[in-house]
């Protein structure tokens, strides 16, 4: 006869069988999971480097545009300061908004004809004013901050004839410009001198105009 298998091989064979299906269970179905989980792991760092890398592409360019920025502005600052035309309009505004904060009124404006000085170009300038003391010397401080840059050559002051505190100014000064221009005639002045050439020259054609009729 046959011997049966004992109780203590069916337990060893349960437990090898037991064993083999976990061993495949492993081999299956764990090990690919847990292989998938260290290619998105793998994934994610590359995702996360090429993250960094597109971060720091991204401050660096606003760190380069934030330089365009500053140096466009230190630009315009200069081409404000130096410019490479006379742009005489806008200098004659400057200095008008200049006695406007000294509460100085400038009875004339004389602009001359541009001069070359090597690289550079130098328009004088004479202003003259009625006005006190504290009023000249906030003018020139207003055209110390004023945009476009210009040196203050000479202040000839006398006393008014209406008197003190009143004093009569003259004020030469030079505004600058980059590089060589021909200007064609000499200076622009201001309606308060216009006003008073075109009174003489009314005067005199009147007087002309008596003497003829006289004869």
């Amino acid at each position: 006869m046959k011997k049966g298998i004992s109780f203590r091989e069916q337990i060893i064979a349960i437990v090898l069988v037991g064993i083999i299906v976990l061993v495949l269970f492993i081999i299956f179905l764990i090990k690919p999971s847990i292989d998938s989980l260290a290619d998105l792991s793998k994934k994610q760092e590359q995702e996360s480097q090429i993250s960094m890398t597109k971060t720091q592409q991204l401050n660096g360019l606003k760190s380069q545009k934030e330089q365009v920025s500053a140096i466009e502005a230190k630009a315009l600052k200069i081409n404000k300061a130096l410019p490479s035309n006379p742009d005489l309009s806008s200098l004659v505004i400057g200095i008008q908004e200049c006695a406007t904060d000294a509460n100085l009124r400038l009875s004339g404006i004389t602009i001359a004809t541009p001069k070359a000085a090597g690289k550079y170009s130098i328009i004088d300038v004479t202003l003259d004013t009625s006005c006190t003391y504290f009023n000249l010397a906030d003018f020139l401080y207003q055209m110390v901050k004023m945009p476009r840059k210009v040196k203050v050559n000479n202040v000839d002051i006398a006393i008014s004839g209406e008197g003190y505190p009143l004093l009569d100014v003259s004020i030469k000064l030079s505004a600058f410009m980059y590089g060589q221009t021909t200007v064609g005639s000499s200076s622009a002045t201001s309606s308060a001198s216009s006003s008073s050439a075109s009174s003489s020259s009314s005067s005199s054609s009147s007087t002309s105009s008596s003497s003829a009729a006289n004869q």
